[in-house]
């Protein structure tokens, strides 16, 4: 099974295809400047990157698109669709006035 872990943060989106059987990544990326600039950074595990400046106006569209970039010819043709994602969830630390979970 392929499952995509996504990491969003106020203006960018960190990503990973991973394999599970085998817990190997397959790409990694990051959806970066969404507010100003857009750049989309894609890289499938043991080639080169491939960066692209293209619109992407909120989270829900570089969640969608970011991960799944237009075909290179260095990289092949093929696409690798996630059977599954997962978002991780925000750790904050709560300095001297949160010690606990709240």
């Amino acid at each position: 099974m392929k499952v995509l872990v996504l990491n969003s943060g106020s203006s960018s989106v960190k990503f990973q295809l991973m394999r599970m059987e085998d817990e190997s990544l397959l790409a990694k990326g990051i959806v970066e400047k969404m507010v100003e600039r857009p750049i989309i950074t894609y890289q499938p595990e043991g080639k080169n990157k491939l960066r692209e400046i293209r619109e992407v106006p909120n989270h829900t569209i570089a969640i969608e698109n970011g991960p799944d970039p237009p075909p290179a010819p260095q990289h092949g043709s093929s696409r690798t669709s996630p059977e599954d994602r997962r978002h991780r969830p925000p750790v904050v630390h709560g300095g001297e006035d949160f010690s606990a979970s709240v």
